[in-house]
């Protein structure tokens, strides 16, 4: 390492929080989480509530803003502000989100996912074997989540994908 180079203490960083980044994974992700199907603005917000339940961000809120239409039946849902979730109207995920290269990776993992009670080393199966298609992709995460009853996967794009699959050992 040159002379002049100050090395960075990791630790004296801001803190991260498991359950943020988490909740933030959960409300892009086409796959189970906020961008899986559209919801009404009403439904988002339930929706949104019931992860902040689940993941224990007992002093986050949801705020739902705007007015849907027409155009705008679905719901976004974001986070940016450290303790809010804003839900919002918005055109169907899939229309928004729409990447040809991708979409039959993410319709494969819905019918292999949703609705499915996986342990977490079955569900990071069925992810690896739908990324096989693609020539690059991240590896794929795995947490295991004792307290979950079954495996659910939150889909990250931006440049490549990356998946985290979170769940149990053992289901049933």
């Amino acid at each position: 390492m040159p002379d002049w180079v100050e090395p960075i203490d990791s630790a004296a960083g801001p803190a991260v929080d498991p359950a943020v980044v988490e909740l933030r994974l959960s409300l892009s992700d086409r796959i189970d989480g906020g961008n899986g199907t559209c919801r009404t603005l009403d439904e988002g917000a339930a929706w949104a509530q019931s992860e902040l339940d689940r993941l224990g961000l007992a002093d986050w809120t949801v705020k739902a803003v705007g007015t849907p239409s027409a155009e705008k039946p679905c719901s976004n849902l974001t986070a940016e502000v450290v303790g809010t979730v804003v839900v919002g109207p918005a055109i169907e995920p899939d229309a928004t989100y729409y990447q040809p290269e991708i979409d039959p990776i993410v319709g494969e993992l819905r019918r292999a996912l949703v609705g499915q009670c996986l342990a977490v080393e079955d569900a990071r199966a069925v992810v690896d074997e739908a990324l096989t298609s693609l020539e690059h992709h991240w590896p794929t995460t795995t947490v295991v989540d004792e307290a979950a009853e079954c495996a659910r996967a939150d889909l990250a794009v931006g440049g490549s994908l990356q998946v985290t699959v979170y769940g149990p050992t053992s289901v049933g």
